[in-house]
């Protein structure tokens, strides 16, 4: 309910450590991380209200750029939980969209975005795992993936496929899914003693 869930993860166990995968509300750090932006984003933007847009844009993306270098930083130097489970390592993931919201996306022109992006997250569904340093350098590959297909202008097969019915039932039911999923596999891991 204080929106501090991934603190508590924090001074737990690994997030893919074994033990884990019993906890029923394990995946709350990410809505908790979610949150704490969404609190303070408004209001670092209430206090610039006076800027002009483009100083604001630049405030966001120097943001950004210090919240990523302490997110590699931290990947190379401590790793492990506080760099997984700390908003401030977080937030630059959630700062690439805030940047995208303020820059109008048709004043991007980049022919095969759709393409890079969607190859992009491809290579990190199937190469990025629990063995990489997360977040990290190599978070750049699914967040630039999918900053490019929110960006792009094209309306080709990527476009076609993302448009599919199926597609975009999983995408309308994917927060839901989201919030009760690792209940559902924590307390069938618990009856049945999977691990």
């Amino acid at each position: 309910l204080g929106f501090v869930s991934n603190f508590y993860f924090w001074t737990q166990d690994n997030y893919f450590a074994q033990g884990s995968e019993l906890s029923p509300l394990l995946h709350t750090w990410s809505l908790a991380i979610e949150e704490q932006f969404y609190i303070l984003l408004p209001i670092f933007l209430y206090t610039l209200r006076n800027l002009p847009r483009k100083v604001i844009y630049f405030l966001l993306i120097c943001l950004t750029i210090a919240s990523f270098s302490l997110s590699v930083w931290a990947s190379l130097n401590t790793g492990g939980s506080a760099n997984f489970f700390f908003s401030v390592t977080r937030f630059w993931e959630l700062l690439v969209g805030s940047i995208l919201a303020l820059k109008t996306p048709t004043t991007f022109n980049f022919k095969h975005a759709d393409k890079v992006g969607f190859s992009l997250l491809l290579i990190a569904i199937f190469c990025l795992d629990k063995n990489v340093s997360h977040p990290g350098f190599l978070t750049l590959i699914p967040v630039i993936g999918t900053a490019l297909l929110i960006c792009s202008n094209d309306r080709g097969f990527i476009h076609k496929f993302l448009s599919l019915t199926p597609m975009i039932y999983v995408g309308s039911i994917s927060y839901a899914l989201y919030l009760f999923h690792q209940p559902i596999f924590s307390f069938y891991r618990i009856q049945f003693g999977i691990s």
